[in-house]
């Protein structure tokens, strides 16, 4: 089967309702460019920055590892041969998705522990590293291991991340408290949302992968929705007397 851009842009806006994950490769880089402004902003902390800055990062790099899995669904779905899997183009696509995804979480942890856990727990890159693992470890998988290192390796970043914020919320009150509720229930759907549209999903339930596909990428549009929620309240003003800036962790009393 020789692939036309046509064939491709059929697929990817009109079967199966997948227009809906260029809506949400869409959504990501909209707000990425949103929270670029916001780095511009000369009012804005330089501690926000840097979450800001992991945020962009993921978010773009999510956005690219979401079209590249659509591609590859593209190649899984009309491959010539009998096991899609053997398909040179599915195998290129589907592993620079996988590998992509997982190093996006990497940028997102490292934001967040330069913003957060820097002034918490003293970090220094500690939790940057074990995403950043799991996707140079990826790099050197075949196609089945990687696979299962992707699925584990989204359970695993997504159960440190969401960790990570709950502590935060502990530690903190007000709009950075929720700030950070919104954070775990956006990081929570996003990657629910991925797994509802992998192959895995698709070879188990394959009559309902239509509506999966529908669900997964819906959940993705609501969690990206709460990640930039949780930034909406981050202006940053000059701190009066002895208050704490915007996003800051509360500090015990001596």
């Amino acid at each position: 089967m020789v692939t036309t851009l046509s064939d491709l842009y059929s697929y990817l806006l009109i079967d199966n309702l997948n227009f809906l994950w260029i809506v949400v490769i869409g959504l990501f880089f909209v707000l990425a460019i949103t929270m670029m402004a916001k780095l511009a902003n000369k009012e804005t902390l330089p501690s926000t920055k840097r979450l800001y800055v992991g945020y962009v990062v993921f978010l773009v790099v999510l956005g690219i590892s979401r079209f590249l899995n659509q591609v590859s669904n593209y190649y899984r779905d009309n491959s010539p041969l009998p096991n899609y899997v053997d398909d040179p183009m599915f195998q290129l696509f589907k592993r620079s998705s996988y590998i992509l995804g997982l190093l996006a979480f990497a940028f997102l942890v490292f934001g967040f522990e330069r913003h957060f856990l820097k002034m918490i727990l003293n970090s220094r890159g500690i939790f940057t590293l074990i995403p950043l693992a799991i996707a140079t470890l990826a790099f050197f998988l075949d196609y089945d291991m990687l696979r299962l290192i992707n699925y584990v390796g989204i359970g695993i970043n997504m159960l440190m991340i969401a960790s990570l914020y709950l502590y935060v919320a502990a530690k903190t009150s007000g709009h950075v408290r929720r700030a950070s509720i919104n954070s775990i229930v956006g990081i929570a759907f996003i990657g629910i949302g991925f797994l509802l549209n992998s192959s895995l999903f698709d070879d188990l339930f394959h009559d309902l992968a239509w509506l999966l596909n529908v669900i997964g990428a819906c959940m993705n549009i609501a969690g990206a929705l709460f990640v930039y929620a949780s930034t909406r309240q981050e202006k940053a003003s000059a701190p009066k007397n002895n208050e704490s800036p915007a996003w800051s962790v509360e500090q015990p009393a001596q």
